[in-house]
């Protein structure tokens, strides 16, 4: 067999020194910004994008690039984002020279490219009250916005321009399916809803008619039951997909104008003629026609046309093409005279495309062609993603792929058009997302992509010399930037088996670390199995062949280049799919099968019967319900698995060849207890020396983390199960971190698990197998990512993992070993103003929980090593703080002579550079952990809050994610590098009474918490858990009686706030009815019955006053009289709303008189 050479390219050292320490940036290709969707204002496209790579974030910021500056070189600029509160823009709108969009939380945005000389002005225009915007028109001078509110109620939104002013033109229940598109036409906005039993109405808003304008609804008697109906408006009329129960999904149109100006709503054609679907779909207007895709009874759509002013029998429809458009691929836009649209060239390329329509009075026929090369929908640099939200940007069309911002020029390359990525301006590099870590004697292989060969095979070696450490390419099988992909790393003696797709097909390759050569051992097909085994020197695995299964290996033991194929056996003839999972024990093979009755088992291979030709046969039969065998493990010559039964779910079994006198014989070994709320699933069985550890997890209002042993050998061989970790309030996390069926990492007695914590951080803890103590949290290993924690290899009393870190993207990191070690940590602080140069007794001390309106005290921790300095030293550290909350930094005490502080602001991030001169810690012993400096985050005053609950289906919980880092520690007097922690603990937990986040309790939020008095909390109805403040499940009196509690409180000042003093939100207030102090509109209640007779006092001063006009015994009764006396301006009405909670009400002028059922009622 060929051999190819193994060559090393060693890459730049550009590594950080940290508790979690990047190894190397294998790719240092620039990534393309990342885009959403954007507009184009004077040949400049404005969008919604972020630097990815730089920083892992679902945000989205403002962003501009100009296809002519810089040369023609185009210029990529960042105008605004997080620092001023802006995230997620979109739905853009030009009105006389400006750009309008929404953003998140339900802001109304404008960027005016002229102001400011020419530089720009970015200005938040109103909060327009709704949680998202999806779609948008102007008309007028007014912009329109389809919106949704946290509740899921749907509604149109007016802002005047001129008038700043903010209207709801239209609200509707969640029970609808509303339009995401608007239209226009004659200047009246247009969308769509779709009713209960699929009934479409197009709704028509006139702002002309009336003082306020007129809604109505003009089409109601079609149904639409596809995804999303189309819409559009050309030449006077609306046009969309609908279905009259006659002639199926067609094209209809609505002209206002029809009927003697009264409207009609008609059917363009019965394109599909019958009661077939032509499923109208992708509407573009070019032109002034109407272009999309219908079916004509072709199992594929065509490329149509719909000219309004056309009078033919088709109502203005042509065949624009009756080319088949692929369904999965199309993106349709218009740019100067052409139509382009994206779409699948055949069942394995995509291309762009291009129809340019005749030109009027010319006798050109109209061209559709495919313009630019096919791109395989497999290429890496496209992530198998199809091109959207194009837009015509001059001669080039700006589009996303892949999620990052591409320019096509159609007529580049000799008219082959060029499609190139728009690049990064942060500085990040790309991602090389290694993946498939193992260890091979003392060097660690994996899979990566430098951006220049493809995903390849890459090594490591920790123990070598700087210059020889790596990493480096070990070979690139798959020549160019195409990539081999290798799977299945496979340790075997000191070689390294596994399959990789080269030029020539899926192969089987060996690295020999000896020799360091890879050598091709077999050629593969796509028919083989995913999994493979080693057993006795061979590599076994299945493949199909025809209609059959067959179990196959390759000798490894051969001479080296002799490899090939030989057939093992043929699995039973009911088993037609691959063996997922696979096992070795007692010189037998296990692996799982599904036969042709759905009935899953277990199936042996014992190499030596039937005359050492083999046999395949099934072990496992059950009565009593099916157990389908995952993940196999083999222990003390037996073979674990997880199987799923009937009547216990998923368990841990195991199958004993040796039971029932050799017969064989399999038995459930776990009996995992479960409930409504908890319904853990054992996995991820990992043998470590003779003892099989597994672990469940289970997520929800019981979540919990448990780490099991089963030790086989126990009670005379019956064995001992037992549960050696839980970690309450701990989950594994949505993310599929590790899949269920690879085992736990571990080295050398070790086991590391990762987990996410209850304040949403995912976490890395350990368990010595050899102790029964408690896990600890591995060194410093947590992020906000899961994705980061995917890989974990233990080596060399290091961990090696995952991360994401800016600006390198996802590369290898490790954690360092810091039993010996000096390193710096910047941990917030519950209890403030502890003294500098305080020792810590707590190792690993509980993480503290602070609030969002308070100012956040910080600490500066050294842990001393052997390494520690020995005499005076001078310390910087520098934070970096991405969190406009946090107004500045002050030092409350230190050690050392003096301290200094400075601030550097870039891209609206702040990075303080904290000095410490003359710092002496001779006296101090290694291991002891120092308080260096003890500071304090003042609140900025403009920033009202910025820890959101809205949309949450959960109880609002503290959350880490506070902006606050460590990006380098240094000792300035030897220029020497610290061992830092980038992750800073801290908890922050939400003002949970200050429901629109305005850093005020006031009336908006009392009107909020109104509104959902008396439900019960559940998760269909996500923001019920906001106002259930004691969490028993209610809205009840309870919570009013906090909520009034809490009344009329605001976030601290540290300078002069721009708040309003007022109770009512944005509105001035009234000073006769509230003296200088008033404060509280709730002050006095008087509650008899037979469980409390007192005064409960809930705070001081009154709006509303509350006197009981009659006196009540405190007898065996069951009923109380509450009485409340109102003072303008409040309505009885809503007072009556607060408390529809079992109880009768009258209401009168100025008193409402309440009768509550108290015989179970806790106040």
């Amino acid at each position: 067999m060929p051999s190819v050479a193994c060559h090393a390219e060693v890459l730049e050292d550009r590594r950080l020194l940290s508790v979690t320490q990047l190894v190397a940036d294998i790719n240092q290709q620039a990534p393309a910004i990342s885009y959403g969707h954007g507009i184009v204002l004077d040949g400049v496209l404005y969008f919604a994008g972020r630097s990815r790579e730089a920083e892992p974030t679902s945000r989205n910021s403002f962003w501009s690039y100009d296809p002519q500056a810089n040369s023609g070189n185009g210029q990529l600029s960042y105008l605004g984002g997080d620092e001023i509160g802006l995230e997620n823009p979109g739905k853009f709108v030009i009105v006389d020279g400006k750009i309008f969009f929404a953003a998140g939380s339900g802001s109304l945005w404008q960027y005016d490219p002229t102001a400011a000389d020419g530089a720009g002005e970015l200005t938040k225009l109103t909060d327009i009250l709704v949680d998202r915007a999806s779609d948008a028109v102007a008309v007028g001078g007014s912009l329109y916005f389809r919106t949704s509110d946290f509740e899921g109620n749907f509604g149109l939104v007016r802002y005047q321009v001129a008038e700043q002013k903010t209207t709801v033109v239209w609200t509707m229940s969640n029970s609808i399916h509303p339009s995401d598109k608007l239209v226009v036409a004659d200047d009246k906005v247009y969308f769509y809803l779709v009713a209960p039993a699929e009934e479409f109405q197009l709704w028509q808003f006139d702002p002309a008619a009336g003082e306020a304008g007129t809604l109505s609804m003009v089409v109601n008697n079609l149904k639409h039951y596809t995804s999303e109906p189309n819409l559009a408006a050309v030449g006077g009329k609306v046009y969309f997909s609908a279905d009259d129960g006659i002639h199926g999904m067609e094209l209809w149109s609505y002209d206002p104008e029809g009927n003697d100006g009264t409207g009609i709503t008609s059917l363009v054609s019965d394109v599909y003629v019958g009661a077939g679907d032509a499923y109208p779909s992708d509407f573009v207007v070019l032109d002034g026609k109407l272009y999309l895709r219908m079916r004509n009874g072709q199992t594929s759509p065509m490329l149509w046309s719909v000219d309004p002013s056309l009078d033919n029998a088709m109502g203005g429809i042509e065949l624009v093409s009756d080319e088949l458009l692929w369904d999965t691929a199309v993106q349709f836009h218009a740019s100067g005279d052409s139509l382009y649209f994206l779409a699948r060239a055949d069942f394995r390329n995509w291309a762009m495309w291009r129809y340019t329509p005749t030109p009027e009075g010319s006798s050109l026929p109209a061209k559709l062609e495919m313009v630019g090369p096919k791109v395989a929908m497999s290429d890496v640099d496209l992530n198998a993603s199809l091109p959207q939200h194009a837009v015509a940007l001059g001669d080039a069309i700006a589009l996303r792929i892949d999620d990052r911002l591409w320019i096509y020029r159609p007529e580049s390359n000799g008219g082959d058009g060029s499609i190139v990525p728009v690049p990064d301006i942060s500085g990040a590099t790309k991602s090389s997302s290694p993946r498939s870590y193992i260890a091979l004697g003392d060097e660690i292989y994996f899979v990566a992509n430098d951006g220049i060969h493809g995903a390849e095979l890459w090594r490591y070696r920790p123990n070598a010399t700087l210059e020889e450490r790596g990493p480096e390419l070990v070979s690139d099988l798959f020549v160019g930037a195409s990539s081999s992909s290798p799977t299945n790393l496979t340790v075997f003696g000191n070689r390294l088996i596994f399959r990789a797709t080269t030029a020539d097909g899926l192969q089987l390759f060996q690295f020999d670390k000896t020799t360091g050569v890879v050598t091709i051992l077999a050629n593969l097909s796509d028919s083989i199995s995913d999994r493979w085994i080693i057993d006795e020197g061979k590599l076994y695995f299945s493949r199909i062949v025809q209609d059959h299964v067959e179990l196959v290996f390759v000798d490894l033991m051969a001479p080296s280049g002799s490899g090939s194929i030989e057939f093992a056996g043929v699995l039973p003839a009911d088993v037609q799919q691959h063996p997922a999972y696979f096992a070795a024990a007692g010189g037998k093979l296990y692996f799982d099968g599904i036969d042709s009755t759905g009935l899953a088992g277990l199936y042996q291979y014992n190499p030596l019967a039937n005359g050492g030709l083999g046999l395949i046969a099934r072990v496992t039969a059950y009565a009593g319900g099916q157990v389908l065998p995952t993940s196999l493990v083999s222990l003390a010559g037996r073979v674990y698995f997880r199987g799923y039964d009937t009547e216990h779910g998923w368990e841990i079994w195991g199958y004993d060849p040796e039971a029932n006198d050799g017969e064989g014989s399999a038995r459930r070994i776990t009996d995992t207890p479960s409930s409504e709320t908890f319904d853990p699933t054992p996995d991820q069985m990992t043998v470590v020396g003779d003892v099989l550890y597994y672990k469940v997890a289970a997520h929800g209002p019981n979540a919990s983390f448990q780490l099991w042993r089963y030790d086989p050998h126990a009670n005379a061989g019956s064995g001992n199960l037992s549960q050696v970790v839980e970690l309450d309030g701990y989950w594994r996390g949505i993310l599929d971190l590790l899949p269920n069926d690879n085992p736990l990492a571990f080295d050398e007695g070790m086991i590391y698990f990762s987990v996410l914590s209850p304040a949403g951080q995912y976490e890395v803890w350990q368990y010595n197998t050899g102790t029964t103590g408690q896990p600890e949290l591995a060194p410093v290993v947590a992020t906000k990512n899961g994705l980061d924690l995917q890989q974990l290899l233990p080596f060399g009393g290091k961990l090696y993992f995952n991360s994401s870190a800016a600006p390198f993207g996802t590369e290898m990191q490790v954690a360092n070993d810091l039993s010996s070690s000096t390193w710096v940590q910047f941990a917030f602080a519950s209890e403030p103003s502890i003294a500098a140069g305080t020792v810590r007794a707590e190792s690993h001390p509980t993480i503290p929980v602070l609030h969002e309106w308070d100012d956040a005290t910080g600490q500066v921790w050294m842990t001393l090593g052997d390494d520690r300095p020995s005499g005076p030293f001078n310390l910087s550290i520098r934070l970096r703080v991405d969190n406009p909350a946090f107004a500045d930094l002050q030092v409350q005490s230190h050690l050392g002579e003096s301290v200094h502080i400075n601030l550097e602001t870039v891209d609206g991030v702040r990075f303080y550079k904290l000095s410490l001169a003359n710092l002496d810690l001779s006296n101090y012993e290694p291991g002891d952990q120092v308080l260096l400096a003890d500071v304090r985050f003042l609140l900025n005053d403009e920033t009202a809050s910025w820890i959101s609950m809205q949309g949450e289906d959960a109880y609002p919980q503290p959350t880490a994610n506070h902006g606050v880092s460590v990006i380098s520690a240094e000792n300035r007097s030897s220029d020497e590098a610290i061992l830092y922690d980038r992750h800073v603990p801290g908890q922050f937990e939400p003002m949970v009474y200050d429901a629109n986040d305005d850093g005020q309790v006031g009336l908006a939020d009392f009107a909020q918490f109104v509104s959902n008095f008396g439900r019960t909390v559940n998760a269909t109805d996500p923001n019920t858990y906001r106002f259930d403040y004691n969490r028993d499940g209610k809205i009840g009196l309870a919570d009013f009686a906090l909520f009034v509690s809490k009344f009329g409180q605001r976030k601290p000042t540290s300078v002069a706030s721009s708040f309003s003093s007022g109770l009512i939100e944005g509105e001035p207030i009234t000073t006769s009815s509230v003296g200088p102090t008033d404060a509280n509109p709730f002050t006095h209640w008087h509650v008899l019955s037979d469980m409390m007779a007192t005064d409960l006092t809930l705070s001081t001063n009154s709006v509303v006053n509350t006197d009981a006009e009659e006196t009540v015994e405190p007898t065996a009764i069951e009923t109380a009289m509450l009485f409340y006396r109102i003072q303008p301006p409040w309505d009885p009405k809503l007072i009556d709303a607060i408390l529809q909670e079992d109880e009768q009400i009258e209401v009168a002028a100025d008193r409402i008189r309440v009768s509550h059922s108290l015989s179970d009622r806790r106040l």
